[in-house]
């Protein structure tokens, strides 16, 4: 998976492997969710149930044109708000039944975890989602001034 995917079998694949397995293991691309979520990273993705969504939580979602990985800002009657750290805006809202899973960890090239759902990582996730446009902001500031490399490197979505 990329953080946004053109092709429609790739949502079909993760909800089915989620289904049989309890949990999958997809990649990320571009730079929304930087720095939680870096270019290329996996992550391991698992179900879960409305009531035990929070704000903070990283959602992978099917919009209708592809997937995409974004952290969840606000919930309320079945649906979704949720942005990409970096982003200066906000997705459309999401209806509950796009909603595919929820990333609880990061897997590294050696195949060890860093787990987001600790109660640390947790509390960063809250801080990030209530301070999430004033750190795109902040991201896009150092992109104007020059400041930040790993924009200037071309990271871009795959489309």
């Amino acid at each position: 998976m990329t953080n946004r995917t053109t092709v429609p079998e790739t949502a079909q694949a993760v909800v089915e492997a989620l289904r049989r397995h309890g949990r999958t293991v997809v990649s990320v691309q571009g730079r929304s969710m930087y720095p939680a979520l870096r270019n290329g990273e996996r992550v391991l993705v698992s179900p879960i149930a409305y009531d035990e969504l929070v704000v903070g939580d990283v959602i992978v979602f099917h919009d209708g044109q592809g997937l995409l990985c974004h952290r969840l800002i606000r919930k309320a009657n079945h649906r979704l708000y949720m942005k990409g750290d970096t982003n200066l805006w906000a997705d459309p809202p999401v209806v509950w039944s796009q909603a595919l899973g929820r990333v609880t960890s990061t897997v590294d090239h050696d195949l060890r975890l860093r787990r987001l759902d600790t109660p640390r990582q947790q509390r960063r996730a809250v801080l990030l989602a209530h301070a999430s446009y004033l750190v795109a902001f902040y991201f896009h500031f150092l992109h104007f001034i020059g400041r930040c490399r790993w924009w200037q490197h071309g990271i871009e979505w795959k489309e």
